[in-house]
Order: C-alpha cells, then sequence, then structure tokens
C-alpha cells in the first residue's frame, strides 16, 4: 500500500465514509489541515499505521489521530484500538482516549473514540443529531418507519446507521441513493457541519497540535 502524506497531522479512520466527514469538516470550520486516511475496516488499523510508517515523509508527522466508533461497548472498542496500535509494532499505545503517548522515531499518537465521553454510539449517532437539530419534525418521522419495518427492535448502532440512510434519501432529492460518503458532495445541505453535535471534535482538531507537545 503506497501512501503519500501531504500534511504534519494524520487522521487514521475506519473507512471512506469517516474520511469524508472529517475533510468537509475540516473545511467547513476552518480548522488545521490533516492528512486523513481509511483503514478500510475496523480490523484493518494495524496494516494501514504499518504503511504509514513506511512512507516517506512519516518523519515528519507531527502528530497521529486515531479515530474508532465507541459502538456498543465503549471500553471494549478503545481496547480494539489500542491492540491494533501495538501490533503495528513502534507507536506509543495511549492509556487512554484523548491522551497523547509518543515513542521514540514515531510521532505522537492520540485516539478520539466517536462519541466522545464514552458515549455507546457511533458517527452515525451524531451526524443524526445534527439533521434532527434544524429539522425535528423528521424525527417521528423516522422513528414510525423504524416502528413500522421493526428496525426499532435492532441494537442502537445498527439503528443509527438505518435512519441516517433514511434521512439521506428523503432530503437528497437529486440522488435519493446516495451513499454517506458522498453525502456532502451533493446540491442539498443534507448533513450541516455547522451544528452543535459536531463542536467537540472541531474543538478537539483545533487544539491538536497543543495536546500532541504535550507528548
Amino acid at each position: 500500500m503506497g501512501i503519500e502524506i501531504t500534511e504534519p497531522r494524520v487522521i487514521v479512520c475506519e473507512g471512506p465514509a469517516d474520511v469524508a466527514f472529517f475533510k468537509h469538516l475540516i473545511r467547513t470550520r476552518n480548522l488545521p489541515p490533516f492528512d486523513v486516511q481509511s483503514a478500510d475496516g475496523k480490523a484493518k488499523y494495524t496494516q494501514l499505521l504499518e504503511a504509514l510508517s513506511a512512507a516517506s515523509r512519516f518523519d515528519r508527522i507531527s502528530g497521529m489521530l486515531v479515530v474508532g466508533d465507541n459502538d456498543l461497548d465503549p471500553p471494549a472498542a478503545f481496547r480494539n484500538i489500542q491492540e491494533q496500535i501495538q501490533a503495528a509494532n513502534g507507536y506509543g499505545v495511549p492509556e487512554r482516549p484523548g491522551e497523547p503517548m509518543k515513542s521514540q522515531g514515531f510521532p505522537a499518537v492520540v485516539v478520539m473514540m466517536i462519541p466522545l465521553e464514552e458515549r455507546s454510539g457511533c458517527l452515525e449517532t451524531l451526524l443524526i443529531e445534527a439533521i434532527y437539530e434544524i429539522s425535528p419534525h423528521l424525527k417521528p418521522c423516522v422513528d414510525a418507519y423504524a416502528t413500522c419495518t421493526h428496525a426499532d427492535e435492532w441494537n442502537e448502532v445498527q439503528q443509527a446507521k438505518m435512519k441516517l440512510q433514511s434521512l439521506i434519501s428523503a432530503l437528497c432529492k437529486s440522488d435519493p441513493q446516495t451513499a454517506l460518503r458522498y453525502a456532502w458532495n451533493r446540491p442539498e445541505e443534507i448533513i450541516p457541519l455547522d451544528r452543535t453535535p459536531f463542536d467537540q471534535i472541531a474543538n478537539f482538531l483545533s487544539q491538536f497540535d497543543q495536546l500532541v507537545h504535550q507528548a
């Protein structure tokens, strides 16, 4: 896997939809530039971290942010990230989310679990909250649809993904089949990134340089 590193800060996240979210959030909020990379799966962080460590300009990275979803068990989800960082060899392994760890010859590593504050859920949880913040009338409609289809019997993360896809389809007249990774490339404002559910993440990214310098 050949990787070109273009920025001194790197975000490592689970998949292409996460990459799109962070790229558009950074642009919308005028945050410091990050190189955003996809691991292409919850179990593939190790491979991406290994590939990054072999890339040219790796020595110019000042800090690396590894992002994952809390899902249904935040402590277990964080341990999964820890174990994969450890398996990549050489990187410092943070003991807690939000705290930097550095080892000789490697950039400082920070883990961000979404939602923050060890709340169960996933990125889609926050995206739905942002949509409901400007269109609260849609919530009872989506909840009724979930009840009608018995999706309300699914777990919290499965429901969030289903409800978000339903909202995207309903809000994107130009292309109701739009996948999340393309939601910010459509003419409609489907998921507004200036809303309060994203404030904590934006503030974290804005202070990332100060954080990694503490490692």
